[in-house]
């Protein structure tokens, strides 16, 4: 009977331990969690049903995925001065941008899968890779490396410092940037040959000399 008595007082006694550690666990569980973290659970993030950023972007692919689209392109030296000024047909392309995913899903060696990584989910999904194509039709992510094609067809490719990419032709007091400095007799015959093309023209020599010579 005693050893009966001193079995069930051993079970109350671990039993007792075990939900000890067990509150001493949610505890640290909590204090790890953070003060400002604490903050998800009292004002958590609102869920939107309208993304204004989305529309910015679409909008932006929407207008640059023209081949017919002109931008201007600046490039910078590390000082803020421009030393290089050109064209765009089109847009600009990160310069390790690839038209195919470089990393393959391995799940032997005859057969390739994305098992477990819910990339089929995605609109970019491509089976036997866990990359995505992204909205452009491209994979990869940007980097500072860029290329560009000018309206004569020649291809350019900047590794070297900062440049900005706008749909103004703008005046650049340098090193500063100001769009009351737009550029507003080029614009007006760049508008011009843009609304040309886009209605199925061709740009004349002269024309695209012009758009060179910017």
């Amino acid at each position: 009977m005693n050893g009966g008595k001193y079995m069930k007082k051993k079970v109350t006694i671990l039993a007792a331990l075990i939900v000890m550690i067990s509150i001493m666990a949610l505890g640290c569980t909590e204090t790890e969690k953070g003060e400002r973290a604490g903050m998800l659970d009292s004002q958590p993030t609102q869920t939107l049903e309208y993304s204004n950023e989305r529309e910015v972007f679409m909008g932006y692919l929407e207008q640059v995925n023209n081949p017919n689209n002109i931008q201007f392109i600046y490039l910078f030296d590390s000082f803020g001065h421009v030393i290089h000024r050109g064209t765009v047909m089109g847009k600009t392309v990160s310069a390790t941008k690839s038209t195919e995913p470089y990393i393959r899903a391995i799940k032997d060696s005859n057969t390739y899968s994305n098992e477990d990584t819910g990339a089929e989910n995605f609109a970019g999904y491509i089976p036997g890779t866990p990359q995505l194509m992204n909205p452009s039709g491209m994979f990869g992510s940007d980097t500072p490396g860029v290329i560009w094609m000018d309206p004569q067809g020649n291809f350019h490719e900047w590794h070297l410092g900062p440049y900005l990419i706008t749909s103004y032709a703008m005046t650049i007091e340098e090193p500063v940037i100001s769009y009351s400095n737009i550029d507003t007799e080029i614009q007006r015959k760049v508008n011009a040959m843009e609304a040309k093309l886009k209605t199925g023209g061709d740009l004349t020599i002269e024309e695209k000399q012009y758009l060179m010579e910017i």
